[in-house]
């Protein structure tokens, strides 16, 4: 989609009775993909939302170089990730998007 894309799932630590099962899926998925960052001392939850947000602010504030842009998306929508992309290309090109 663009060179340099960065994909990164922001999640924290595991709990409940699934937890130690929802860890271990983690660590493949991030020994696979490379793609998961577990923020420590978080419990995953819905009242940890904004905290999440800070994280991964954070931490694309620390990539070198810094990116242009920053999407965030919760696991309940649907990202069109094309349509995004190419409404990003037109505005850098300094035209209006089509919707």
């Amino acid at each position: 989609m663009f060179a340099g894309q960065v994909v990164k799932f922001f999640v924290g630590e595991a709990s409940g009775p699934d937890g130690a099962w929802t860890e271990a899926a983690l660590r493949r998925e991030n020994e696979t993909w490379g793609d998961v960052v577990q923020v420590e001392g978080l419990v995953d939850a819905a009242t940890n939302v904004s905290s999440k947000l800070l994280a991964s602010l954070s931490y694309f504030a620390d990539l070198s170089p810094s990116p242009t842009h920053y999407v965030r998306v919760e696991d309940d929508v649907y990202l069109f990730a094309e349509r995004l992309a190419r409404a990003l290309r037109v505005v850098a090109d300094g035209d209006e998007a089509d919707s």
